[in-house]
């Protein structure tokens, strides 16, 4: 089997070295100054689940025609003993002729490279140098056929054409509710072509933030003070019953 090297770093809380708190702890060779710059912008210090078995995937285009699949998990404790969990974010950065392997679809990298042990948290957290994530060439699962997407029909189908719908509207989108965000952005992706996937970027779980303008937000609930982070950021909201909130 055809392996290829992507570049892979681990964004989490650290008192090592000259800097302390949240930054690049760990990253390969080929992560340049650049990318890790926007590494730091797109990571999180915290996430709005943060049971100790809860974690969420994110992916977002970078410079240099370089697409990122991260995921996001709680680790030990804080090294400043302040009774808070330290966030893990595990991240893999693909070139652009790496990612066309994958169909340019996140889901099918993320399930290879967990399949083969990749984007887990380490036993160390700390080194600081880490090697290229050897993956396969071609994606160890087959996507959905998108011609028998288009033609199925109940809840998740509709909120599927909806967020496409929005997407194709250049609109950012939140889908809030009990929804499996996995199976929704599996059967989503291959409905969208090469161009939409390479500029798509997503977070299963992550509160809107101006410096992470994700394309599509999945949440499970929305109180008084995230509809107003919603409003203020132009996010439409959509319930997982698919209709406009």
């Amino acid at each position: 089997m055809t392996l290829i090297n992507v570049e892979q770093a681990t964004f989490s809380s650290s008192d090592r070295g000259a800097m302390k708190g949240y930054q690049l702890i760990a990253k390969s060779a080929g992560i340049d100054r650049d990318a890790g710059n926007e590494l730091c912008r797109w990571s999180p210090t915290r996430i709005i689940d943060e049971r100790s078995d809860h974690w969420i995937i994110n992916a977002f285009p970078i410079t240099g025609e370089r697409f990122v699949v991260a995921r996001t998990v709680v680790g030990g404790p804080e090294y400043s003993s302040r009774g808070v969990s330290q966030i893990v974010t595990l991240i893999l950065v693909l070139r652009d002729a790496q990612f066309s392997r994958y169909s340019y679809n996140p889901i099918l990298v993320v399930k290879t490279a967990m399949a083969i042990g990749g984007l887990r948290l380490p036993l160390d957290v700390n080194e600081a140098k880490l090697p290229a994530l050897e993956l396969p060439g071609e994606p160890l699962h087959q996507a959905p056929d998108p011609t028998m997407l288009r033609s199925a029909d109940g809840e998740e189908a509709e909120l599927r054409e909806r967020i496409r719908a929005e997407l194709n509207k250049d609109r950012r989108v939140a889908v809030i509710g009990q929804t499996d965000p996995f199976k929704i952005l599996a059967e989503l992706i291959p409905t969208l072509d090469a161009a939409q996937r390479t500029k798509l970027s997503f977070t299963t779980g992550l509160a809107p933030a101006i410096s992470r303008p994700f394309r599509v937000h999945f949440l499970r609930g929305a109180d008084a003070p995230m509809r107003h982070t919603l409003n203020s950021q132009r996010i439409t909201r959509l319930e997982a019953g698919c209709t406009v909130a």
